[in-house]
């Protein structure tokens, strides 16, 4: 490579373009590493505070989960953190749009108005789609996997 080849593949890669493209690019390919740090926090029942939106009564325990047992396998236990995972629906239907650097994360599941409408009734978090968001932890770890590969792709980028 010669000097000014460097020279012109490093000033392409400083542009606020260049990055933003990158760091959309790196997101959309790697939905599923976002997808599994979420999943680990619903099993513990946790949104991104790493507060719990409620707890199964006993009635969820004994009742309802014997009639409707969870499709996830994920037990119903009274007391615990609910773990946001019965059918399946909500996590499988989950939907990650990255527009500019924002990523927003959702769910087209059925199953969302009702869980969020008891969220509210519980009252324990002050916003239901805090659940959609990682804690302190998976954020900075997922914020350390994105920069090690943006740092990868500036080397591509550089040639070197």
């Amino acid at each position: 490579m010669i000097l000014y080849d460097f020279l012109v593949d490093a000033k392409e890669a400083t542009k606020k373009e260049w990055l933003f493209s990158t760091v959309k690019q790196i997101i959309e390919e790697n939905k599923d590493e976002f997808k599994n740090r979420l999943r680990g926090q619903w099993e513990r029942g946790e949104d991104e505070t790493g507060k719990a939106a409620g707890y199964y009564k006993p009635i969820t325990e004994n009742f309802y989960s014997r009639i409707n047992q969870p499709l996830s396998g994920m037990p119903k236990i009274a007391d615990e953190p609910y773990n946001f995972l019965w059918s399946g629906s909500l996590f499988d239907q989950i939907s990650l749009v990255v527009s500019e650097l924002i990523l927003t994360v959702d769910s087209d599941s059925g199953t969302k108005d009702p869980l969020f409408a008891q969220i509210n009734e519980e009252g324990l978090l002050s916003e239901p789609y805090n659940i959609f968001g990682l804690n302190e932890t998976n954020f900075d770890a997922y914020i350390d996997f994105l920069t090690h590969e943006i740092i990868i792709k500036f080397i591509e980028k550089l040639n070197i």
